[in-house]
């Protein structure tokens, strides 16, 4: 997504077979709520791009490597469901079963990333 979508979209969701993938700048999408599925690969969610609201992704993957990247200043909340997936939050701290960035309280804007993953590994990076 190159550019911002000037209306507000309810509801974005991509899909991938087996294939490595990467999805760029989907904050530009304007979108409430975010649905990806992966089944097997190497997948790079990056989820830069100018948001004009809070919003929820969902990511659901298979077998395979999961990269989520976040713009620096975007609050986030991670809620993972693993099986047999490892997970480095870089940049996150664990409070109860969730993860959340070092701004969460002070962001303007905020998004929830629920996980759900198996056979894999699952990495954040933050982007300036």
């Amino acid at each position: 997504m190159s550019r911002t979508n000037p209306v507000a979209m309810d509801r974005a969701s991509l899909a991938v077979g087996a294939a490595d993938f990467t999805a760029r700048r989907l904050g530009n999408l304007n979108a409430r709520r975010i649905e990806m599925s992966a089944g097997v690969g190497d997948v790079t969610i990056d989820l830069t791009g100018n948001w004009q609201q809070d919003a929820v992704v969902r990511v659901k993957m298979g077998l395979g490597a999961l990269e989520l990247c976040f713009p620096e200043g975007l609050g986030v909340r991670m809620e993972r469901h693993t099986f047999l997936a490892s997970l480095d939050p870089e940049g996150m701290v664990k409070r109860g079963d969730d993860y959340y960035s070092l701004n969460w309280e002070r962001a303007t804007r905020r998004i929830t990333v629920e996980v759900e993953a198996a056979f894999g590994s699952v990495a954040v990076r933050w982007v300036r």
